[in-house]
This record gives structure tokens, C-alpha cells and sequence, in this order.
């Protein structure tokens, strides 16, 4: 069980990296790049996103 753990931390990890780089490489803007690495990671780690109440 640990090991699917880490599989999926490493999968989500890997998914951020290539978010801030893909978006800082095709936009040019670095920071904004970084923030929706970030995103995707809170994303990844919390599920996905909650219906509106």
C-alpha cells in the first residue's frame, strides 16, 4: 500500500513540475507557471474539485 502511495505522489509531483514548465515555456511567464503547478497539486491531493453548495 505504501508503494502505490508514492507511485501516485511521484505521478502527481511529476504532473506539477510539467505544468510549471510547459506553462512557463509557452507563455513566457514564469510565476503565473508556478501558481498553476500549485493548483494542479491541491488539485491532485484533495481529489478534485467540490460542486458549488
Amino acid at each position: 500500500m505504501e508503494r502505490l502511495v508514492m507511485v501516485f505522489g511521484a505521478a502527481g509531483a511529476a504532473a506539477s513540475i510539467a505544468v510549471v514548465v510547459l506553462y512557463g515555456l509557452l507563455r513566457g511567464d514564469w510565476l503565473q507557471g508556478v501558481l498553476a503547478g500549485i493548483a494542479v497539486g491541491m488539485l491532485a491531493r484533495h481529489g478534485g474539485v467540490r460542486p458549488a453548495d
